[in-house]
């Protein structure tokens, strides 16, 4: 069983690697993705199999709130994986988003997103890097949302051949030297990988 979670997790990731450094697409004005920096903490630094290096600095661990908004008139559908949803997100630079370790019935799972609204993730970044960053060196980086449709999902899963090419709806480019602290709610959201919809915006 293990080997075959092992398995997957490696195909996806040489998806999710393929899709990112794919060649620029335009992707449509229909939804608008924005990400900020709501905490931090210096944690161990870990080596490449996930022990803790014990010569190592403390390296700097970001907390993410990444937003993605209907930015049409009429409902917009988006699909992500009920646990891992963050096998929908791409990045580009110094950081990309963590992800649970594990969990139980994950599937694709649509959000429809009613006009206006936005749908909000919350995570910790993870540093491209074995033993992370110096925290005295600022790092830039962007969150892309890869738009993969429901029937694709299988596909993509196991870096098959897709009906059509995912537009990846890039956010705003972001700093690592942006340090505030988070309230104990988003702290909650972090820790539980959270996502939901919000209220409708004015």
């Amino acid at each position: 069983m293990k080997r075959t979670v092992m398995l997957l997790l490696t195909c996806l990731l040489l998806a999710l690697r393929t899709v990112a450094q794919a060649p620029v697409k335009t992707a449509p004005d229909d939804l608008v993705v924005t990400a900020e920096i709501v905490g931090y903490e210096f944690v161990a630094a870990m080596s490449s199999k996930g022990k803790p290096i014990q010569a190592g600095k403390p390296v700097l661990s970001l907390s993410a709130r990444m937003a993605i908004r209907n930015n049409t008139s009429h409902q917009r559908e988006i699909v992500v994986m009920r646990c891992s949803w963050h096998w929908a997100w791409a990045s580009k630079g110094a950081y990309s988003i963590c992800g649970p370790s594990g969990c139980d019935g994950n599937s694709p799972e649509p959000i429809i997103i009613p006009a206006g609204q936005t749908v909000e993730f919350y995570d910790k970044l993870c540093a491209q890097s074995p033993t992370g960053y110096a925290s005295d060196s600022v790092k830039t980086f962007q969150l892309g949302f890869i738009d993969i449709i429901d029937k694709d999902y299988k596909a993509f899963i196991f870096n098959q051949q897709l009906s059509r090419e995912p537009a990846i709806y890039w956010s705003n480019v972001l700093q690592d030297d942006a340090r505030p602290i988070a309230t104990e709610e988003v702290k909650r959201k972090v820790n539980r990988r959270q996502y939901g919809l919000l209220g409708k915006e004015e």
